[in-house]
């Protein structure tokens, strides 16, 4: 458990710590500049800061006098006083995805010679945590969740993945103190009460509550199917299975000003709505089923949820497909946002797919199947967004985070089962290509990128030669290529045929057997916990925390329902053969 957060006794030492890090926030004229950005560049991701509450929130504390810093911040209401932590995040995150090379008046808040953005970004998120650890634990409001949150994004977008981890697991817990796990849906809301605040407003506000509490949930989901860490936050699925316009249409019957125009454009947050529809919702099924089933008996479950997500994919609404989309509302200047939106989506459905099936791809041959279609899916989504990407936003984990897992399923699937998938080989070679030269090209400005290439082309190279050592191997030739020559197509057009023998030979036989006593891969899991143990992938271990391993900090491996199977064994496994 992370250790509460204190601050300084004594009034005068509070206050005087306080103003010092308050002093560090940029005048008002930059502040604004990227604050547009926030909102234009960062914002729309998971859609938890309401803007014109923000704003609301930015005036109260521009009316702070000077010698209230100085005497009493204590003295401020608490998400006044909080509220430098939320600004010093949302800067940091603006900065964070600035221009490499800007030549704008940002550049002046740059104080020493080659100092980058991303330098002064992590100063501003360091800032803001300081802001939380002097003002200490003696407030939970919205504003310090939504501090909270902004800050482990920026830990995972910067590779601190573990510090990232302990975030969360503090902001949710500071969520759970203000009862945001509490909140019902929207006819539970009541209307309007003796001298409260107008019915639009606190719609506003409970709207932005329960946004802010999905959005922990399904990190905690995701990281939990990651990092194999046990989920804190439970959600009945019908607390938001109706449409969110349906706040709208309540919120524009109880005032004469409804929030927003309702029906006329899809809103950031109505994405991650239909993914949690769609997917997200199972997470907590999938982990559980992961957790406690034994293998005989998860295989009807995993049918089951398998079944459920694919009819849902095929029902999600055509203005959020990533194929053949409705793109009516792409060219809207509030809708600019929509196409990045949608591969995203893509990409985190099919992962769900994935985490589904991974624990079950060394006993179950349709498991492996339904994982390899999933992880080729990621695949293809994630190169059309990379497209789209400016290298500014190289830093988003999102870019990288995806794809390794799915190179590395891909390239064990095809090492360990060669004689398997054949029609899919060419594709599969494509996309790991494609997926090195994407996390190359980032690699200079995302520390991850660079992680996640050494251990995938180390893999690479083994699955190269795997394939040549198959019979008819002068059909194959083509695998010898350098990975600049681009697509595989042209030597694998008889793939099918030459890779497909009639029974694996023996020493497929004895990999086979061996397999029984080896875990999946969770390749971020192994990559942030340090459990990639070869000399050919030293270079991606290590690179991601500042935290202990998994062993040495009492965080259990993922399949800990296993315990004599050691997460590592896959990569020593890996290493051992020739490549």
């Amino acid at each position: 458990m992370e250790p509460a957060r204190t601050g300084p006794k004594n009034a005068a030492e509070l206050a005087f710590k306080y103003r010092d890090v308050v002093r560090r926030l940029p005048p008002k004229r930059y502040v604004d500049l990227l604050l547009r950005n926030f909102f234009t560049d960062v914002a729309w991701f998971y859609d938890v800061v309401d803007r014109q509450i923000f704003e609301e929130k930015l005036a109260a504390w521009d009316r702070v006098s000077y010698s209230t810093l100085s005497q009493d911040p204590l003295s401020l209401p608490p998400d006044v006083r909080l509220f430098p932590a939320l600004l010093f995040q949302m800067l940091a995150q603006a900065l964070l995805f600035q221009p490499v090379c800007s030549d704008n008046t940002l550049n002046d808040l740059k104080y020493a010679p080659q100092m980058s953005f991303s330098d002064l970004a992590a100063e501003h998120s360091d800032a803001g945590e300081a802001i939380l650890d002097i003002l200490g634990n003696r407030d939970a409001t919205t504003v310090r969740v939504q501090a909270g949150l902004l800050r482990a994004c920026f830990q995972k977008s910067t590779g601190c993945v573990i510090e990232a981890w302990h975030t969360l697991g503090c902001t949710i817990r500071d969520a759970q103190e203000i009862g945001l796990h509490c909140l019902g849906p929207p006819d539970d809301w009541t209307l309007a009460a003796p001298g409260t605040e107008p019915p639009s407003k606190r719609f506003r506000e409970a709207e932005q509550r329960r946004k802010i509490w999905l959005v922990l949930h399904l990190w905690d989901g995701h990281m939990a199917v990651v990092l194999g860490r046990p989920m804190s936050t439970r959600l009945d699925p019908a607390t938001f299975a109706a449409s969110w316009h349906e706040l709208d249409r309540a919120t524009s019957t109880a005032s004469a000003a409804p929030l927003q125009p309702t029906g006329h454009y899809p809103h950031a947050f109505d994405v991650i709505l239909c993914g949690y529809d769609a997917a997200y919702r199972y997470l907590q099924d999938i982990h559980d089923l992961e957790y406690t089933s034994l293998r005989g008996e998860s295989g009807a479950m995993v049918r089951n949820l398998h079944a459920a997500i694919t009819s849902n994919i095929r029902h999600l609404p055509d203005w959020v497909r990533a194929e053949n989309p409705n793109t009516e509302y792409d060219g809207l200047p509030t809708c600019f946002w929509l196409p990045a939106a949608r591969e995203t989506l893509k990409t985190e459905i099919y992962f769900v797919l994935l985490a589904l099936h991974r624990p079950y791809i060394f006993s179950e041959p349709a498991s492996r199947h339904e994982a390899l279609e999933a992880a080729l899916q990621i695949l293809t989504s994630q190169s059309r967004l990379f497209s789209q990407t400016p290298p500014r936003q190289y830093m988003a984990f999102n870019l990288v985070f995806a794809t390794f897992d799915a190179m590395v399923l891909i390239a064990s699937i095809y090492i360990l089962y060669p004689h398997e998938n054949a029609h899919q080989l060419d594709a599969s070679l494509r996309g790991i290509e494609w997926g090195l030269a994407r996390l190359d090209a980032m690699r200079k400005l995302n520390r991850m990128a660079g992680a996640a290439y050494q251990t995938v082309h180390s893999l690479y190279g083994k699955l190269k030669h795997r394939l040549a050592a198959m019979p008819r191997a002068h059909d194959l030739i083509s695998l010898n290529v350098s990975l600049d020559e681009g697509s595989l197509a042209a030597g694998l057009e008889h793939a099918q045929t030459c890779l497909a023998p009639a029974r694996p030979g023996p020493s497929e036989l004895e990999l086979a057997l061996n397999l029984d006593s080896v875990l999946p891969p969770q390749p971020l899991h192994d990559l942030v916990f340090q459990n990639i143990p070869s000399s050919d992938m030293r270079a991606a271990s290590g690179l991601l925390s500042t935290q202990e391993p998994a062993a040495a900090s009492g965080q259990p491996p993922p399949n800990s329902g296993h315990p004599d199977l050691l997460p590592d064994d896959f990569w020593r496994m890996m290493n051992g053969l020739d490549g």
